[in-house]
């Protein structure tokens, strides 16, 4: 049994539609602090270490991050609070006059379990481009940068088409499927 660890549930669901068969996965939400850092690499890795000393069981916690070109690269790991702070709406009013909409999606999957010294890291990244035009489609918005984030080979924001290609198009899929590759090799 692998406990994915997230309060988010489509994330939980994204990452455990991607694990194949034979895989149970159970999704736990841990409330643990967050270390104050601008790396979700160094986020997902200390998440892990924290899931695991309370689960005792084998954990995959995720850390994502949307990065703005046209922001030297911000929120970063500031993405959850800048939508929080600021909404789509906000985020929107930043790009009012910047013509660089270019954006990139990145997942860390950090896993741990009895035969590991530490976790170990799988990242998912994905590449693409801002557009507000949808921002007021979604009703239940859990995942709100997929309401204007449009991958690059896609002519629609992430949202309007999740179910057909979510493989092709996800960062968090993608980091799934290199933690999957590995996981098989290990066992």
């Amino acid at each position: 049994m692998l406990t994915i660890v997230t309060g988010n549930h489509k994330k939980y669901q994204q990452i455990a539609w991607a694990l194949p068969a034979g895989v149970e996965a159970c999704q736990r939400d841990l409330d643990m602090p967050e270390t104050q850092t601008n790396l979700i690499t160094d986020i997902s890795y200390d998440k892990c270490l924290q899931a695991y000393v309370e689960v005792q069981w084998p954990v995959l916690v995720d850390d994502s991050g949307i990065y703005f070109d046209a922001y030297n690269n911000f929120p970063g790991a500031l993405t959850k609070y800048l939508y929080q702070w600021v909404w789509l709406e906000g985020i929107q009013r930043l790009y009012t006059d910047v013509e660089d909409m270019r954006a990139r999606f990145q997942c860390v999957l950090s896993y741990m379990d009895s035969t590991l010294p530490e976790p170990i890291q799988f990242v998912g990244e994905i590449e693409g481009r801002l557009d507000f035009s949808h921002i007021q489609q979604a009703e239940d918005v859990k995942l709100p940068y997929d309401l204007i984030f449009v991958p690059d080979g896609m002519d629609e924001p992430v949202f309007l088409d999740m179910q057909s290609r979510n493989d092709e198009y996800n960062h968090r899929v993608r980091a799934t499927r290199k933690f999957v590759n590995w996981y098989w090799q290990k066992i």
